[in-house]
């Protein structure tokens, strides 16, 4: 009990001695003077999105193998991903 005590005073220390230094070690303070940030940091995540959306195109393939030979053979070639789509929402539950 004695050493989970001292653990636990040790790891609460060292976040309150990093915190008074004001700055982890290796990180300097964010300083941007040009005004507020949320602008440029919502530049940023609109960016990261828009090409997440366009790198998609190009890998959707290899998840996607549509078979249009019949329609019985294209509900068994997407039954795989529809299933993961209901899994994913959270549609598993039997009506």
């Amino acid at each position: 009990m004695v050493l989970i005590r001292g653990l636990f005073v040790l790891f609460s220390i060292q976040p309150i001695t990093l915190l008074a230094q004001g700055s982890l070690p290796g990180t300097q303070a964010l300083d941007w003077p040009e005004g507020d940030l949320s602008p440029r940091l919502m530049d940023g995540a609109h960016l990261f999105a828009e090409r997440m959306i366009s790198e998609a195109h190009g890998k959707r393939a290899r998840h996607w193998n549509h078979d249009f030979s019949s329609r019985e053979a294209y509900e068994r070639s997407v039954a795989l991903n529809r299933r993961d789509l209901r899994e994913r929402i959270g549609a598993v539950d039997t009506r």
